[in-house]
């Protein structure tokens, strides 16, 4: 039961991660300030998750995490695919 409470951590944090990037993606590039107003983090959480993502891909936003299941990532509504054709 501990590890299910981890699990649901960890989707919720992946979560985040993700709608960090998706919130920095497009043809315009909205300023860092402004995305982290809007998901209500620090500017730094915002560099650091756009970093990675830039540098790493996937890898980059499932860093620092144990094994991120399927299963988790269905419950936090997250859909990882979605992510490869960002850039």
């Amino acid at each position: 039961m501990e590890r299910w409470t981890r699990r649901a951590t960890s989707a919720q944090a992946l979560a985040l991660r993700a709608r960090i990037v998706l919130a920095c993606a497009g043809p315009e590039v909205p300023p860092i300030v402004a995305v982290a107003r809007e998901l209500r983090v620090t500017a730094d959480t915002v560099r650091k998750w756009r970093r990675r993502f830039l540098t790493q891909r996937l890898d980059g936003l499932a860093e620092g995490m144990k094994a991120v299941s399927v299963s988790a990532t269905r419950h936090s509504g997250l859909d990882l695919k979605s992510f490869q054709n960002l850039g």
